[in-house]
């Protein structure tokens, strides 16, 4: 499993904490019958974890950014940002205008750059980048979409329509690959991935505690506290 970390310096994070919490392997079940106190049904899978970590050159985080930078669309912040601004201890007011990226584009570019630049074959692995924009000159505000897809049975586009639909993470579009944007949001607290990204928000949940406290990533945690 390749753990890229994308705007964070190598001093930021504590590997031997990281590497104490990260677990070594998994036996998953059907977690369904144990939602309700019953003994989840196994299912004959062991997995096993080989970690390997990545901090992206100076390099790939230019080019990264700049994509970013100029990607999407701009408008007004989502209800959910205003909320968060509306909270008399928040960290910072997020101010328009707010970019609007395409997620599945965005993690589509993440893998083909780990590939040139990093040698990672994201086909052939799973792949989590953390990412941090935050605290660079080219810095906005922003949030990831998927606009792409209406209801079948209604036509309603949620992801077009709707500010709980905008997004800080994606995963598993056509690879084993998730990102996580700690410096996008806030948001109602969704992150949107297929069933392949499951290992991934596993672990994710973990590194994110090891991660320095950053002015963004704290507007992204207080806001789903509040």
């Amino acid at each position: 499993m390749n753990i890229v970390f994308v705007g964070y310096e190598q001093a930021d994070l504590d590997v031997s904490a990281l590497q104490g919490l990260l677990p070594a392997r998994s036996d998953p079940i059907v977690r369904r019958p144990d939602f309700y106190g019953l003994s989840g049904r196994e299912l004959g899978l062991l997995f096993r974890y080989d970690y390997r970590l990545h901090w992206a050159s100076q390099g790939f985080e230019d080019q990264f950014f700049g994509y970013l930078a100029t990607a999407g669309s701009t408008g007004d912040p989502t209800v959910w940002q205003e909320f968060y601004n509306d909270q008399q201890s928040n960290v910072l007011d997020v101010t328009g205008p707010v970019r609007y990226m395409d997620g599945p584009a965005t993690e589509r570019t993440l893998e083909a750059m780990a590939r040139q630049l990093l040698g990672i074959d994201t086909r052939r692995s799973y792949t989590i980048f953390f990412v941090n924009w935050h605290g660079r000159a080219d810095f906005q505000f922003h949030l990831y979409t998927k606009t792409d897809e209406a209801d079948p049975d209604t036509g309603y586009n949620w992801g077009a329509a709707q500010s709980s639909r905008k997004m800080i993470a994606r995963g598993g579009t056509s690879t084993r690959t998730w990102f996580y944007d700690l410096s996008a949001g806030p948001t109602l607290g969704r992150t949107t991935g297929s069933s392949t990204s499951s290992i991934s928000l596993a672990t994710a949940s973990r590194i994110i505690a090891c991660l320095p406290s950053g002015t963004t990533r704290r507007a992204v945690i207080e806001s789903r506290r509040s």
